[in-house]
């Protein structure tokens, strides 16, 4: 990762310096665990732990040209990303968010001011991620 990074994604670099800002906010997490039932005759039914379930993520990342990125351009890479199937590490703070890579299921786009000459001038993005365990 480069200098003033903090994270990344799809080749998505989280950075914080006087040239460009570009970070994730709002960041949800959950995970859940994997249960089977069993019936039984004459009684109650019987649970059992089948293993843990996959890590999700959601955040935004507010996207101003001001701060030195090009809303529109990571608006169609993400979309490409997410039709293609994409699977990478999400990593923050210089830690994978989890032993297994991430596939990226869903991009929802915010599209801010529209200059006339200059295009996109902000926008917003929100990604969900799924924990990809082959």
């Amino acid at each position: 990762m480069a200098w003033g990074s903090i994270g990344c994604y799809a080749g998505l670099i989280f950075t914080v310096s006087s040239w460009r800002v570009l970070t994730p906010d709002k960041i949800n997490g959950s995970t859940s665990s994997n249960w089977a039932t069993h019936s039984v005759i004459g009684g109650k039914d019987k649970s059992e732990y089948t293993g843990p379930g996959l890590k999700s993520y959601q955040f935004e990342i507010q996207l101003v040209s001001k701060l030195g990125v090009n809303p529109r351009k990571i608006f169609d890479a993400l979309m490409k990303h997410c039709e293609a199937g994409t699977i990478d590490y999400f990593i923050l703070n210089n830690k994978p968010m989890s032993q297994n890579p991430f596939k990226l299921t869903k991009v929802t786009t915010g599209w801010g001011a529209v200059h006339r000459f200059w295009g996109l001038k902000d926008g917003k993005v929100t990604l969900t991620l799924e924990e990809y365990a082959p």
